[in-house]
C-alpha cells in the first residue's frame, strides 16, 4: 500500500457531504521555525506516524442520476499501520440512506476481515462478517452486470486522488498564528482536500473544500479531532459473528454470468432434476399449471436484448381437464413467444395476447417491481419506525459449510399491515451457488409454490428464431377469449 495513503485517513473507511467555509490566507506567522520547511515537516510526520485517533470521520456519497444520498458516519476510530503499510482500524459506525438511518453498530478491520457488530439496524439482526476479497469482488460483479439500475450509486471509488501528494501539497498561513492550512488540490477531481494543523505540524482535521466531482457522484469527506497516538491494539472481537463470505462469492458468481463484457447468461433447473417434484402456479387458490425442466436466459448485447428459453414438461389444468405437454420448447424473444409442440403446436404468439389471458397488465407488473426494489431501503426505515425490531434479513443460518439459510421480510407502508416473508435456502459449493429453494410467493391473486432452482454448470447453444417458421396464434387465441 502507497505511504501517501496514510495522509488520508478518511479514505481508508468509506462515505458525508460536510459544507465548509472556505480558508484564510491571512499574514504570515511569526515562529521559530523556517516557514518554508512548514510543508516537509507536516509531511514527513504524516510519513512517519502509524498510530491515529479519530473523534468524528464522515463521509457522504451523492448519486447525480438518482439524486440518492448516502453516508457513512464514524465516532472514536482507531486506526493502525504496521511496517508494510498494511491497516487495521476500529470505529463506532452509522449508515444513512436520504438522511435516515439505517444501521447502527461497531467495526473491526483486523487481517482483511471486517467485523460488524449489529447494534440497531432495519437490514440485519445479526452480527456479521466477511472478507474484504470478498465484498470487493460482489462489487465490481454488480457494477459490470446488465441486471443492475446503474443508476443507483454506480461509482467505483479508489484512492488514486492522493496520487503525487508529497509533490503537490501546498502550505497556505491562517490567521491564527497557531495553526496551519495545507492545500492539496486534485484538478482531476475539480476540488481541494484541506489539512489543517497545530504548531507543531501535527493534523487536527480535514475535508474537502467542495465535492469531489466522481464519475456520476459527488464525494464529500471530513475528518475532525485527528490525534497522533503514541500505541495502541486492535484485536478480533469475542463475539459470535455470522460469515457472509459465501453468500456474496455465490451472487456474484451469478451477476457474472450477466456480465456486460463476458456473460453468456445462466442456466436453471425448475423443479427437481428427477422430475419427481414441479413448480406450480396457482391463480385464486386454483392450480393452472405446473412444469419441470431447464430455463436458459441469455444475457443482453448491444444488438439484443435478453432471450429466455424452457424446455422441458408442464401440465395445463382448466376446471376438471388437464393436458400433459411433454417435451415442450417455449422461446420469448422481443416479446414475442414462440412454441414448438412436436407436431401439435408449431406456433408463435405476442406477449400482450399473454396477458390478456392472465388478465395481467405488463407494464403495470414491471413498475411495481421496481417500486418495490427502488424503495425498499426507504419501505424498511418507514417500518423500523413501527417496530424497532424489524429487519429485512432475519434468522441467518450456517446449517453447514455448503448451506445458509435465512427469512426475507419486505417491509410494508402501514403500521396496520403485515410483513410479507419467506424463507430462503442456498446450497452452494466452491463459492457458487448449485441450489436455491424459496417459499411460496404470492402477487395478489396469483401464487407460485414449491420453487426450487437448481445451478445447471453451462448454457446450451443460443437458439436462433426465424419468425417465418411459425404460424401466428394471436387471432385464435383472441376470438376463444371474446367467445368467453
Amino acid at each position: 500500500m502507497k505511504k501517501w495513503l496514510k495522509a488520508s485517513l478518511i479514505t481508508l473507511i468509506c462515505a458525508g457531504i460536510v459544507g465548509t467555509s472556505g480558508h484564510f490566507i491571512g499574514v504570515e506567522v511569526a515562529k521559530n521555525i523556517k516557514l518554508g520547511k512548514a510543508t516537509e515537516i507536516f509531511t514527513q510526520k504524516l510519513e512517519d506516524n502509524k498510530f491515529y485517533d479519530v473523534k468524528n470521520l464522515n463521509f457522504r456519497f451523492f448519486d447525480q442520476k438518482s439524486t440518492h444520498t448516502f453516508d457513512l458516519e464514524l465516532e472514536n476510530v482507531r486506526l493502525k499501520f504496521d511496517s508494510n503499510d498494511e491497516f487495521d482500524f476500529t470505529a463506532d459506525l452509522s449508515f444513512s440512506y436520504d438522511f435516515m438511518k439505517i444501521y447502527s453498530g461497531s467495526a473491526v478491520f483486523l487481517d482483511n476481515f471486517f467485523y460488524l457488530t449489529t447494534e440497531e439496524s432495519s437490514v440485519i439482526e445479526d452480527d456479521i462478517c466477511f472478507n474484504t476479497e470478498a465484498i470487493k469482488n460482489f462489487r465490481t460483479s454488480f457494477n459490470n452486470s446488465t441486471l443492475v439500475n446503474e443508476d443507483i450509486f454506480d461509482f467505483r471509488f479508489n484512492l488514486d486522488i492522493f496520487d503525487g501528494l508529497l509533490d503537490k501539497i501546498q502550505e497556505v498561513k491562517t490567521e491564527d498564528p497557531s495553526t496551519f492550512l495545507f492545500e492539496f488540490d486534485i484538478k482531476k477531481y475539480n476540488s481541494t482536500i484541506m489539512f489543517y494543523a497545530d504548531q507543531e505540524f501535527n493534523i487536527q482535521k480535514l475535508k474537502t473544500l467542495t465535492a469531489l466531482e466522481y464519475e456520476n457522484t459527488l464525494v464529500s469527506l471530513d475528518a475532525s479531532n485527528i490525534n497522533f497516538a503514541d500505541e495502541f491494539t486492535i484485536e478480533k472481537p469475542t463475539k459470535e459473528f455470522k460469515n457472509l463470505d459465501n453468500l456474496l462469492k455465490g451472487v456474484g458468481d451469478l451477476l457474472n454470468k450477466f456480465d456486460a463484457e463476458q456473460g453468456e447468461g445462466l442456466s436453471i433447473h425448475l423443479g427437481s432434476k428427477d422430475g419427481s417434484k414441479a413448480i406450480s402456479l396457482y391463480r385464486e387458490n386454483e392450480k393452472f399449471m405446473d412444469l419441470n425442466g431447464d430455463l436458459e436466459i441469455y444475457n443482453k448485447t448491444e444488438n439484443e436484448d435478453y432471450l429466455i428459453k424452457f424446455s422441458g414438461n408442464f401440465n395445463l389444468y382448466f376446471d376438471d381437464y388437464s393436458q400433459e405437454m411433454e417435451s415442450v420448447s417455449i422461446i420469448l424473444k422481443d416479446d414475442v413467444i414462440y412454441i414448438d409442440y412436436g407436431t401439435a403446436i408449431n406456433g408463435s404468439i405476442k406477449s400482450s395476447t399473454i396477458e390478456q389471458i392472465l388478465e395481467i397488465n405488463k407494464e403495470q407488473l414491471y413498475g411495481k417491481i421496481r417500486e418495490l426494489f427502488y424503495s425498499i431501503v426507504d419501505l424498511a426505515g418507514i417500518n423500523y419506525s413501527f417496530d424497532n425490531e424489524y429487519h429485512v434479513i432475519n434468522n441467518l443460518n450456517t446449517v453447514n459449510e455448503n448451506q445458509i439459510d435465512f427469512t426475507i421480510a419486505i417491509p410494508v407502508k402501514h403500521i396496520d399491515e403485515e410483513n410479507k416473508v419467506f424463507n430462503i435456502s442456498l446450497n452452494y459449493e466452491n463459492g457458487k451457488f448449485t441450489q436455491i429453494d424459496f417459499e411460496d410467493i404470492t402477487y395478489e391473486k396469483y401464487k407460485i409454490c414449491d420453487i426450487s432452482l437448481s445451478i445447471n454448470d453451462e448454457l446450451s447453444e443460443k437458439p436462433t428464431i426465424d419468425p417465418k417458421d411459425y404460424n401466428s396464434l394471436d387471432e385464435i387465441v383472441e376470438k376463444l377469449i371474446n367467445f368467453n
